[in-house]
């Protein structure tokens, strides 16, 4: 198991939905070495994924932003009975540090999305937006693999 877990979800039929799962799969065909998961929801078996990494990116398109931003999660107590229609990556983590008694280090990259109609392909602002979002998570990648190296 690697010590990153990225983590995409949305839903690639509706326009920009997709944007995470988009970026999610690109980083991951650029850094082989990392684990994705290209989700339609966030789902409470996810959970079991996390369990034991040191960090872990969500990746998700965003209405209401203009630009991509990144920004750290923390584990915050969900629902009773989580479902994949409540479940939040700050609810997620929390659930993976009830099940491993460990916590794990998250951030959330937002992707500003636009559209939202039936079909695949995503709208001007959101693609450039997934080519930020990969070029920059991709660097926070190899400069946290530079320092794994020099620390293990």
């Amino acid at each position: 198991m690697n010590d990153t877990l990225i983590i995409g979800f949305g839903n690639t039929l509706r326009g920009d939905d997709g944007a995470g799962v988009i970026a999610a799969g690109r980083i991951g065909k650029a850094n082989p070495a990392v684990d994705c998961l290209l989700l339609q929801e966030l789902y409470p078996e996810t959970a079991d994924a996390i369990a034991g990494r040191r960090r872990v990116v969500f990746i998700d398109a965003a209405v209401g932003i203009d630009a991509f931003s990144i920004e750290p999660v923390a584990a915050v107590p969900g629902p009773a009975r989580p479902s994949s229609h409540s479940l939040t990556p700050a609810g997620l983590l929390r659930l993976s540090e009830d099940l491993s008694g460990q916590s794990t280090e998250a951030i959330l990259a937002r992707i500003p999305a636009f559209r939202f109609d039936f079909g695949e392909g995503l709208s001007s602002g959101a693609g450039a937006a997934v080519d930020e979002c990969v070029a920059r998570i991709g660097s926070l990648i190899a400069s946290s693999s530079g320092r794994d190296r020099r620390d293990g």
